[in-house]
């Protein structure tokens, strides 16, 4: 068995209150060998990827955006092989990086391409999340060489497909990349930019005031804290999102904890609605 078809058994629910979003627990490539013995996983048939059709065609069915996710190609590139050698290989073996880099955009378009073939381009909503390039992992230096070039080609094959809606989650602690984002900014405006509970939503309205500003209420505190705690953060939150001249979201500050108590994302709608409203 291909070793990237055997990733889907390798990949677990989480488990207890502390975990909120899928845990790799092995990864298919060990060395720089075991690349050449990838192959492309199946667009239609991979993973969860039948599952996640079947959402969007839920979406579809409701006459709402068809929401397709990706990793970034660099943080997909880093779960092929484990971060820890990813950003060893990034220092002493570039070459391995760019290989696994290669594999993970296309495969990203694979999958798109067959989104659009079924939705229409005009459908659908594409998001990316970028964890791994998050500054308590890499340098700007880093995000420079290997992931910004990706994201570039990404947008281009975005804009090839004819797709205009776009999404980016900018995970973790990304202060020091913000000043290359902004500079580089290959997506449309506006687009639709989340960020952690690690980067002031002022901040992150000052480098992006043509995109629509979405965060970033802490998913630990919304799985673990108390409603009072949530709607407290969540008032901080819409009072400085207002501001934003592109716009505001308020959301979690990355992905809705699994096990979240209803009464936390009451407690975010609720601040929501006695403190998002424009003068």
């Amino acid at each position: 068995m291909p070793l990237w078809k055997d990733l889907r058994q390798k990949v677990r629910m989480p488990q207890g209150e502390y975990e909120g979003a899928l845990v790799v627990t092995a990864c298919p490539v060990k060395d720089e060998s075991d690349i050449d013995g990838l192959e492309m996983p199946d667009p239609k048939k991979a993973g969860r990827i039948p599952k996640a059709m079947r959402f969007s065609e839920l979406q579809a069915a409701h006459g709402i955006p068809v929401f397709f996710f990706s990793r970034s190609p660099f943080t997909m590139a880093a779960n092929i092989s484990g971060i820890d050698q990813f950003l060893r290989w990034s220092m002493k073996n570039p070459k391995a990086c760019e290989k696994l880099l290669r594999l993970s955009i296309d495969h990203i378009f694979n999958v798109l391409e067959y989104w659009t073939q079924t939705f229409g381009a005009d459908k659908i909503f594409a998001w990316m999340s970028s964890p791994s390039e998050s500054n308590q992992l890499i340098s700007p230096r880093t995000l420079k060489k290997f992931a910004l070039p990706y994201h570039a080609e990404y947008h281009e094959r975005l804009k090839a497909l004819g797709i205009e809606r776009f999404g980016f989650h900018i995970c973790g602690d990304q202060n020091l990349n913000l000043p290359l984002l902004a500079e580089a900014s290959p997506w449309q405006h506006p687009s639709v930019l989340s960020f952690g509970h690690e980067v002031d939503l002022e901040t992150a309205a000052e480098y992006f005031p043509k995109d629509i500003i979405y965060g970033n209420i802490e998913p630990a505190v919304i799985q673990t804290g108390t409603p009072e705690q949530v709607y407290e953060l969540s008032r901080i939150a819409v009072e400085k999102g207002k501001k934003a001249p592109g716009g505001f979201i308020l959301g979690p500050g990355c992905g809705l904890p699994v096990m979240a108590p209803p009464v936390n994302v009451y407690a975010m709608t609720k601040a929501a609605n006695d403190f998002g409203w424009y003068d």
